[in-house]
């Protein structure tokens, strides 16, 4: 669960965005942690993604949102399959 939540925050965010935020400068990296899920994201992935935007963290390990930085009342609602938090 958290290695797709972790392909659905960079397809969000984009490899573009992430390879200028973070350590990892390789935008191929980051796309291929959205598209080939034959290879594995590894934790330098998620370390970089959270160092560069915290404020996705809870949603990354648990799928779950503060209540103020949920989009609408009806995220609360819906399971989260992709990223619910504005930027």
């Amino acid at each position: 669960m958290i290695e797709e939540r972790l392909r659905a925050l960079v397809r969000h965010l984009g490899a573009t965005a992430l390879a200028e935020a973070t350590e990892i400068k390789a935008r191929q990296r980051w796309q291929t942690v959205t598209t080939n899920r034959k290879v594995k994201a590894r934790i330098e992935d998620m370390e970089e993604l959270l160092k560069a935007f915290p404020q996705y963290e809870l949603w990354l390990w648990k799928g779950e949102v503060e209540p103020a930085k949920v989009k609408s009342r009806q995220d609360t609602k819906k399971p989260i399959q992709t990223c619910p938090i504005k930027t």
